[in-house]
């Protein structure tokens, strides 16, 4: 149903890759039959992970639609096994809209119950992202630079930076757009262009991913990390070196414990003359 709200919303401007008919429930039926993906398009990025695997095939879908393929609309990605869509691809400005014949409501499919719900799920997530960034990504301390569409002529273009204060940006009107770059980025944030009153574009500076990288760090790298070189220890008046680089390395206990056992070991041979007498 969504489906069919999405493509009357958009009043035509928006072609749907097939167009919804009747809807099937074979759980009416009473004969416990269901319905299975039989065709993939393994080509496609976000299917592939699932190629060698048969977790896709072994889905049970109960309820969907019927449906009739438009054709040079989108692209279809699975299809059940009486040739209904059931996941289809729609290119919508940088980025993709998936268009699934199918629920994982627990009534219309075991599809929320199987192992791969998990992995394709965050596949579907990932094959909506952008596949190219809409701009490059700055840093603070870098210049930055964006284009804008001016409407109307006659105002005064302003540049600020994120916290407000008026900037310098280099400005090339061209026929239908404006480039404009900031040469100093101080701060991270937005950097806006407003004609008079009004925002016309803006630009993101974020901070360097080297002096942000959340990235855990293993104990092996913590180990690493934590050593000292010999050569950066110094030495002052009435410091022992010997001293401190003992409490560095430790002192070795192994051999206490070597000495131990044997001591054992001799008082076990002892006791077991004795009992022997």
């Amino acid at each position: 149903m969504n489906l069919a709200a999405l493509a009357s919303l958009s009043g035509g401007a928006f072609k749907l890759p097939f167009r919804l008919g009747n809807f099937i429930d074979h759980s009416e039926s009473g004969n416990g039959r269901w319905a299975s993906l039989t065709e993939a398009n393994f080509d496609y990025p976000m299917l592939k992970p699932f190629k060698e695997a048969r977790d896709l095939g072994e889905i049970h879908f109960q309820k969907y639609f019927a449906t009739e393929r438009q054709s040079g609309q989108g692209q279809i990605l699975l299809r059940y096994d009486d040739q209904n869509v059931a996941l289809a691809r729609k290119s919508v400005g940088a980025g993709s809209l998936l268009l699934a014949n199918f629920s994982p409501a627990v009534r219309h499919s075991d599809l929320a119950k199987r192992t791969i719900f998990v992995p394709f799920l965050h596949e579907m997530i990932k094959g909506m992202r952008p596949q190219s960034g809409a701009q490059r990504p700055f840093a603070v301390g870098q210049p930055a630079s964006t284009t804008v569409t001016l409407h109307g002529a006659g105002k005064e273009v302003r540049f600020n930076s994120p916290s407000g204060a008026r900037l310098d940006a280099v400005f090339e009107m061209g026929r239908d757009e404006a480039a404009v770059i900031f040469p100093e980025t101080k701060e991270p944030g937005f950097y806006r262009v407003l004609a008079g009153d009004r925002l016309v574009g803006s630009v993101a500076v974020n901070v360097d991913p080297r002096e942000s990288n959340l990235e855990s760090l293993t104990l092996t790298q913590m180990r690493a990390l934590s050593e000292i070189p010999r050569e950066r220890l110094f030495a002052t008046t009435g410091l022992d070196v010997e001293a401190l680089t003992t409490l560095r390395e430790g002192r070795p206990i192994w051999h206490y414990c070597l000495l131990s056992a044997l001591c054992l070991l001799g008082l076990e041979q002892v006791l077991t003359l004795i009992w022997r007498k």
